[in-house]
């Protein structure tokens, strides 16, 4: 479903729920971004940025 998908990533919560996965929101500008990720921003923006309505996925 694509709302849960949506809700997992913009919330930072596990895609299966599992327990003990804990995810942290980070600073797009933070220097141990990957290189390619700092780069290729375009390209990447759903990773960097999930506040959207649609959590940076391009197709939904």
């Amino acid at each position: 479903d694509k709302n849960h998908i949506i809700d997992r990533f913009r919330n930072g919560k596990d895609l299966f729920d599992r327990a003990g996965e804990l995810f942290r929101r980070t600073d797009a500008n933070e220097a141990d971004l990957p290189k390619l990720l700092r780069v290729e921003r375009k390209r990447f923006l759903y990773m960097l940025n999930r506040s959207s309505r649609n959590a940076g996925f391009q197709d939904v």
